[in-house]
């Protein structure tokens, strides 16, 4: 038995033009 967690962060800042960041994070957790 294993669960997923996603966690999905986006920064961004308030230059012109903005720039910005995706970060996609998939973690497997294996319950031993």
């Amino acid at each position: 038995q294993f669960q997923t967690l996603q966690l999905g962060v986006t920064a961004s800042d308030s230059g012109n033009p903005p720039l910005r960041s995706n970060i996609s994070l998939t973690l497997f957790v294996l319950d031993q």
